[in-house]
């Protein structure tokens, strides 16, 4: 959509023309077109991915699965913000982490938050 490139895996063919792929960088996932892929050069894979694997420490959702509605409120408190990341334990390839909101006082505790709404 924005014309440039980013470094991304594809997770798996949905069709003949269509594959869901996870940008390395960012960590979003995206359906695209086959035709818009491209192998990636070789030196550009030296760099190491600066997207990592997260989970939020001491909450987990209720149904097994976040609804939508409580990462829709996740989105309104991190996104395009600074805020502040503690990883208290590392489990295989996922970082367990405390995510706060200290633009605002008193500051947010994003996994408290959850639990208040009933997400968790």
């Amino acid at each position: 959509e924005d014309n440039q490139w980013y470094r991304a895996t594809v997770i798996s063919v949905i069709s003949e023309k269509v594959a869901l792929v996870g940008y390395i960088d960012y960590g979003n996932i995206e359906m695209l077109q086959l035709n818009r892929l491209r192998p990636i050069v070789q030196k550009l894979m030296e760099l190491p991915m600066q997207a990592m694997n997260c989970t939020l420490a001491g909450v987990k959702p209720i149904s097994g699965i976040w609804p939508a509605e409580a990462t829709f409120a996740m989105k309104q408190l991190v996104q395009n913000k600074v805020v502040a990341i503690k990883v208290t334990d590392k489990k295989t390839n996922t970082f367990v982490v405390e995510i706060t909101d200290e633009s605002v006082t008193p500051s947010i505790n994003i996994s408290k938050y959850l639990l208040e709404l009933g997400y968790a």
